[in-house]
């Protein structure tokens, strides 16, 4: 799994995780390069229509927690991918 970000190679969508939380501090979206203040939200709303956005997101919410419905479900799909792309690569 590569970093979307560094292109960093991690074996697992969680190691993935760590290592963005723990390398990349955003002042500006990786994707469209806009400076936030608040991140996670512009993520969350550009998600809903593009895939690197959602990929962003997935990796830096961390979280199935989140009250709506779709961003669950996407969350889901995106950690499903990535499992199974790791499945694969063994």
């Amino acid at each position: 799994m590569k970093c979307p970000i560094c292109g960093f190679e991690a074996k697992t969508f969680v190691g993935l995780q760590v290592h963005a939380l723990r390398t990349h501090k955003l002042r500006e979206c990786p994707v469209c390069g806009k400076p936030m203040k608040h991140m996670l939200t512009h993520l969350a709303k550009k998600a809903k229509t593009c895939k690197k956005h959602a990929l962003v997101y997935a990796l830096y919410s961390g979280t199935t927690k989140t009250k709506s419905p779709t961003m669950r479900k996407l969350y889901k799909e995106i950690v499903d991918h990535y499992i199974q792309q790791d499945a694969k690569n063994r």
